[in-house]
């Protein structure tokens, strides 16, 4: 996450702590939010800003629904 995250991310909304990559993981996790399903990418590009420079870095993630078993 680099110095200009951690811990500052911590309890931080997605939206302002990665501001920059929103426009690529922001729909994922409202498309998820939504009960629409999960996302996976594998090997994506998604360029972030880590110890002061824009670095391009391959990331391989998703992000999916946690079930409430209790419903």
């Amino acid at each position: 996450m680099g110095p200009e995250r951690h811990p500052s991310a911590l309890g931080a909304l997605g939206q302002e702590c990665w501001a920059e990559i929103w426009d690529i993981i922001g729909p994922q996790i409202e498309y998820d939010m939504a009960g629409k399903g999960s996302t996976w990418d594998e090997d994506r590009l998604v360029p972030v800003t880590r110890n002061g420079a824009r670095e391009d870095v391959w990331w391989t993630y998703g992000y999916s629904p946690i079930e409430d078993e209790k419903a």
